[in-house]
């Protein structure tokens, strides 16, 4: 049987970078999107993500018909 996964727990990993409980994260103040594309840019892969996802459902739900 193989494994689902070869990685040790998360605490395991924590404890061998040298964390003896999980670090306090802040909440995301700007999302990566924003800060590395333009506004064009991030509308442009939304709008094309979109229309892709709409024909790959739309040819899911026309499948049987």
């Amino acid at each position: 049987m193989i494994p689902i996964s070869t990685h040790p727990p998360f605490a395991k990993r924590l404890a061998n970078l040298g964390y003896t409980d999980i670090p306090e994260i802040d909440g995301v103040e700007i999302s990566c999107i924003d800060r590395l594309l333009s506004r064009d840019a991030a509308a442009d892969l939304a709008a094309r993500f979109d229309r892709e996802w709409q024909k790959k459902a739309q040819e899911w739900v026309s499948i049987g018909r």
